[in-house]
């Protein structure tokens, strides 16, 4: 009954963001408590977007098609974004980041981040070339409660030491490893993944060059397989780290 009700609030969710039920508004940009200008959009919380450094963060709220004021990104750069929660039990986060072209024309889902049915957190990487050199907003399209979303730009990478890594699907299904360094030549990497049943989402595993922000390999996809071993060819010497996505607790270590 879970797994039935969970699809149907999918659906409804979903059919908000192929514009369908409604078109996104946008206005004039107004005040925040903060001083943070905000444009609204449909109706909801005002997002806040403020800026330190390399760190943006994105605050906002109950939202139906919200929209933050724009923000720049760099197609040269590459990105670490983090995402926040903390709405109640059986709501909805869904938010996408795109262009205010694509935000218009309700056409932004191809930016959308991880989606949760409740409160949770988790990182991901965009690499180099993901985003253009132009303006992005981000789009709450539906989310039942608080939420922050923190993009870093080209985060400075400080290889840990480490060649084994592990996590827990409790503290998230989207998660980073720590930096490590790699050398030029074939790297064995061995996945072990304790999934919790059936229909859990099976490892995805992606390897980044945190050096220069560029996707370097794909060291497993969707494969539900309790051990995994793949040998990747490392193309330069450097600081690594890897993309995970896996709906159980995982394990994950290398040698070269």
């Amino acid at each position: 009954m879970i797994s039935v009700i969970a699809i149907v609030i999918i659906v409804s969710a979903l059919s908000g963001c192929l514009g369908s039920s409604g078109t996104t508004q946008t206005s004039t940009p107004t005040a925040t408590a903060t001083g943070t200008p905000s444009l609204a959009a449909g109706s909801g919380d005002k997002i806040t977007v403020t800026q330190s450094g390399n760190t943006m963060t994105i605050k906002g709220g109950v939202a139906n098609k919200v929209v933050s004021e724009k923000f720049p990104m760099d197609a040269d750069a590459w990105y670490m974004i983090t995402y926040e929660y903390n709405g109640p039990e059986w709501s909805n986060f869904i938010t996408m980041i795109s262009t205010p072209e694509y935000i218009a024309n309700d056409e932004a889902i191809g930016g959308l981040l991880p989606m949760l049915l409740e409160p949770g957190k988790g990182t991901i990487i965009k690499e180099k070339g993901v985003y253009k050199s132009t303006d992005y907003q981000l789009l709450a399209d539906t989310c039942g409660g608080p939420w922050t979303v923190t993009i870093v730009k080209n985060p400075a990478p400080a290889a840990s030491g480490q060649a084994s890594f592990s996590h827990k699907a409790a503290d998230s299904t989207n998660s980073i490893s720590p930096y490590f360094h790699l050398n030029k030549g074939s790297a064995t990497f061995t996945v072990n993944q304790q999934l919790p049943g059936q229909y859990s989402v099976a490892a995805d595993v992606q390897l980044y060059n945190a050096d220069t922000g560029e996707w370097a390999a794909d060291i497993t996809h969707n494969d539900n397989t309790a051990t995994i071993t793949r040998t990747v060819d490392i193309e330069a010497d450097g600081n690594y780290i890897m993309g995970v996505t896996c709906g159980g607790d995982w394990q994950i270590s290398f040698t070269q």
